[in-house]
């Protein structure tokens, strides 16, 4: 609750320990104890912010996105890039000729084969990667 300020605090704690006990605090109390150990909470944040991330199992999840770079004529070309979550491996990132569909797909499966199979590919939200033949396509290849 590092974002919050003290109200919301004592609030919360008012919330999860009024059951148990009578207990109450208001925002000054908090704000005194903020106070005090100050230092003891900027260790602890500086420890979460250092977290190394949970580990995911190999070749589970995939980020495919796709990036436009445009050249010196102005023209955008798509860009497609896939990075494995487990290692952050940069699996394919190619040039396309077009974005459509069956191009993307091509290169998934390429990737597929020389990587191995997946369980999950993790897209945004662009109209090539939310049409029913590439769900379609996806679902039928992973049975």
């Amino acid at each position: 609750m590092r974002e919050d300020g003290c109200r919301k605090i004592a609030h919360g704690f008012n919330r999860q320990f009024k059951a148990s006990e009578n207990i109450s605090v208001g925002k000054i109390y908090v704000s005194n104890i903020i106070c005090k150990h100050q230092y003891q909470i900027q260790v602890v944040q500086k420890k979460l912010k250092h977290k190394p991330p949970k580990q995911i199992p190999r070749r589970l999840i995939w980020g495919v996105d796709l990036s436009f770079k445009t050249d010196t004529q102005r023209n955008t070309h798509p860009v497609l890039d896939i990075i494995e979550h487990h290692s952050r491996k940069n699996i394919t990132l190619e040039a396309l000729k077009d974005k459509a569909t069956i191009t993307l797909l091509l290169y998934i499966f390429i990737s597929i084969q020389k990587y191995g199979k997946l369980k999950i590919i993790r897209t945004d939200n662009e109209v090539v990667f939310t049409s029913k033949l590439f769900q379609y396509v996806l679902i039928f290849k992973n049975d």
